[in-house]
């Protein structure tokens, strides 16, 4: 049995061989990458508009006053981070309702580039169906409306939320309910960052 050394006659073909299937692989694979450029291939990178939402990061409590339910007043908190490389901004949040426990949901917010709106989803705890909402915003103030949300126990609904940035540590949330052509009050949070 004889070994190869390296600079032996056998070795040499071998190595000539992989480098010209190496150099035919790339040039195989330049014109699909050139192509992906050109064709406007998604950036990885997340939209500059999600760094208005980088203050959110964090440990928030505040007070929910259900305008809906007599002004009851109640605990909120809410945990804030940037995910899936910064594109989205994930909130958890959990209310405390007397009598009935604790109410927990998700809020992911992300700015669609292409569409030149923002885009949220609301689950929670209540129901299996996610509430989607659009909106703009003029830097201080978000307005978003749901399209028609199926809800348990109050049938086919429209929400609309108005979040304002009051400061790097304060925020206020406004919810309202589309009944007939106007918008009735449904809940208000006003949030410190802790």
């Amino acid at each position: 049995m004889t070994h190869n050394r390296p600079g032996s006659p056998m070795e040499r073909p071998k190595l000539e061989t992989l480098m010209k299937r190496l150099s035919l692989l790339a040039l195989a694979f330049y014109p699909l990458v050139s192509i992906s450029q050109d064709a406007g291939m998604p950036s990885m990178e997340a939209p500059a508009e999600m760094q208005s939402m980088a203050y959110l990061v964090g440990k928030w409590k505040g007070k929910m006053t259900m305008q809906m339910m007599g002004d009851t007043e109640l605990e909120a908190s809410m945990i804030t981070e940037m995910v899936l490389g910064g594109r989205y901004v994930r909130s958890m949040h959990a209310y405390t309702f007397p009598g009935m426990g604790e109410l927990t949901g998700m809020h992911i917010r992300t700015y669609d580039a292409a569409a030149k709106t923002w885009r949220s989803w609301w689950f929670d705890s209540t129901s299996p169906v996610a509430m989607v909402m659009t909106g703009n915003t003029d830097g201080k103030t978000m307005v978003s409306v749901s399209s028609p949300t199926e809800m348990p126990g109050m049938g086919t609904i429209v929400m609309r939320e108005t979040f304002t940035k009051v400061s790097d540590t304060e925020i206020t949330t406004k919810l309202e309910m589309k009944e007939g052509d106007g918008w009735s009050p449904a809940f208000t949070i006003s949030y410190t960052k802790q």
